[in-house]
């Protein structure tokens, strides 16, 4: 419970500091305005019944009485507004670091289903279950508040009988265990809902995502994801019921256990002034005592579970914060601007929850600047190779070198720096076509030098008729006069991207394997003019597309089974050797 409060307590210190000093401040506040409220009408009226009255006192008294309420009030609005505000600040604060720590994380992390269902996890505990970012916080200092006020109504209450303190304790316990019981009761079936909330995320995702329209429109597919929706629905329906039933349970058990303690109270009360023990100023008091008692003991109750219930969720949150980033990897470097050599030493690596590996034993040199083409059938092992190359993921077992250092002890930016990647399934931005190519250096490149690139792609032309040229935004999702490329251009454009980067290697995973060979032969070959000298993979399952390259590496289920150049390849014989012939035949010029 205190971890997670001594968490947001830091994070509040560390990005905006009036938000916990508004808090406390509103606390305080209502404190001082509840014990005026109970205290000060006793003293009023008891004056008005006095036979010899002071005016003057009792003018005094009806200021104190109405005009410290109205005070705290209206600080307390204010506070309220502050807190607002200042929680709005520390939310899209924290939002940023939560980005950036995602950014950081490594991707055998990102990719996996179990990583996503931890966030979501750690998010209950960051929003309470979208009732607002920092409501466990803001319960637990609500909660000290209330304190105040529960001691503070305790002390007046027992100056009425010491035995009423042992009836509500007892009352308090009973309400606070019970409550208790059913709130771990709670807890587990919201942990068990929130794969099932996923996957409705998920299916309302592909609704309204523009990416999945054709396919659901051309297919039909309205009715059956619809079903899909109700479906999901009626599950999370069945855990909602299961809570709400519970929280009637809970809402039932405190109505009885107020009865009762206002019950006994007023029969107490009562019987005391028909006993002339008790004054009408004294009565009043303490009334306003066991209301302002019962409340609290409630909202205390409620605030405290609450914060019990979801700090249960801080380890989630815990151990998302403490996956492993980039980082944490060591700090070497190589030098920049060169053709480097790469080797993989007996590399071998399995898939996260896979049985077979991905890759096995792989050992194998580039020399510095040579044109490789790894090909193989989907499956073979190939973008499984550069992931390991490019340390998306670490292998298993062997070494992969860069100038005969190990990946694994350079750093993260250096790694960045010595990358360009264009993976099959790239994603363009909803930037300009600027942003889109310069990335990062957007702000340091001319519109002239991203102009030039995309001629040499063959965009040209397409670049003339738009009418803000490329500062046009890519897609329509905040322009309606933006550029909605089609799979060809946007593969250009993607190209056109790793082209730009000063990366010292390049790779192309199948971006162009939408195209035609002819045409994916085409942009090869205008991709490697344009790199030059650069070190660059070529990975397709077309042999055809390959004949400019130094080197062609044939991957099948994992392993290395052929080297060699185009013509080499196609003299030999067996399974691999055949498949070269069977490619070739039908993309000889």
């Amino acid at each position: 419970m205190f971890k997670g409060f001594q968490f947001f307590l830091k994070l509040s210190m560390k990005y905006d500091k009036k938000y916990f000093a508004y808090m406390i401040l509103n606390q305080i506040v209502l404190f001082v305005g509840t014990i005026a409220t109970i205290i000060l009408p006793r003293y009023l009226i008891n004056e008005i019944l006095e036979s010899e009255r002071n005016t003057n006192i009792i003018l005094l008294l009806i200021v104190l009485a109405t005009g410290i309420p109205f005070l705290a009030t209206m600080l307390n609005g204010i506070f309220e507004n502050h807190i607002f505000l200042h929680r709005i600040n520390l939310y899209n604060k924290f939002n940023q670091f939560m980005s950036e720590h995602i950014l950081k994380t490594d991707y055998v992390y990102v990719e996996q289903e179990s990583f996503i269902e931890l966030r979501k996890k750690a998010e209950r505990y960051l929003y309470g279950d979208y009732r607002g970012f920092g409501v466990v916080f803001e319960n637990m200092i609500i909660a000290c508040g209330q304190l105040l006020v529960f001691f503070s109504t305790v002390v007046i209450i027992s100056t009425m009988h010491p035995a009423f303190l042992f009836l509500f304790a007892a009352i308090a316990a009973i309400d606070a265990l019970l409550q208790g019981k059913i709130k771990r009761k709670n807890n587990d079936v919201s942990i068990k809902q929130v794969p099932l909330e996923h996957r409705m995320s998920y299916l309302n995702d592909v609704v309204a995502n523009f990416e999945y329209g054709k396919e659901l429109r051309i297919n039909g597919l309205n009715e059956w994801i619809s079903e899909k929706l109700k479906k999901h629905i009626r599950m999370l329906m069945g855990f909602y019921s299961e809570i709400a039933k519970n929280n009637d349970k809970m809402s039932s058990i405190s109505s009885v256990m107020m009865f009762v303690q206002q019950f006994a109270t007023y029969l107490y009360l009562v019987w005391q002034i028909l006993k002339n023990r008790l004054g009408i100023g004294e009565f009043t008091m303490y009334l306003t005592a066991l209301n302002t008692f019962t409340s609290t003991l409630q909202k205390l109750s409620t605030s405290l579970v609450d914060v019990k219930q979801y700090s249960e969720y801080y380890q989630y949150l815990e151990e998302y914060l403490n996956l492993p980033t980039r980082q944490e990897y060591g700090g070497d470097t190589v030098e920049r601007g060169i053709a480097h050599e790469i080797k993989f030493q007996d590399v071998t690596f399995t898939y996260p929850g896979q049985q077979q590996a991905a890759l096995k034993g792989i050992n194998l040199k580039i020399g510095q600047g040579e044109k490789i083409a790894i090909v193989g059938e989907n499956g073979a092992g190939k973008t499984t190779f550069i992931k390991l190359l490019t340390r998306l993921y670490d292998a298993d077992s062997g070494k992969i070198l860069i100038d005969g250092k190990e990946i694994k002890n350079l750093s993260n930016q250096c790694l960045v720096n010595l990358f360009a990647v264009v993976y099959q399934d790239f994603k363009l931005f909803s930037f300009t076509l600027k942003e889109n190519v310069a990335l990062a250096k957007t702000e340091n490149t001319s519109d002239e030098t991203v102009e030039d690139l995309l001629k040499k792609v063959g965009l040209g032309a397409k670049v003339e008729t738009l009418k803000y040229g490329v500062n046009t935004n890519v897609y329509k999702n905040f322009d309606e006069e933006g550029f909605q490329p089609s799979g060809g251009e946007a593969q250009k454009l993607a190209l056109c991207r790793a082209a730009f980067t000063e990366a010292d290697i390049i790779i192309l995973d199948e971006p162009t394997a939408a195209l035609d060979p002819k045409a994916e032969d085409e942009i090869y070959r205008k991709f490697d003019e344009i790199v030059g000298g650069r070190t660059t993979f070529y990975i397709t399952h077309r042999l055809a597309s390959t004949r400019f390259c130094d080197r062609i590496i044939v991957f099948d289920k994992g392993e290395i089974c052929e080297i060699g150049n185009h013509e080499q390849l196609l003299e030999l014989r067996g399974r691999p050797g055949e498949l070269s012939k069977l490619q070739a035949q039908y993309y000889k010029k």
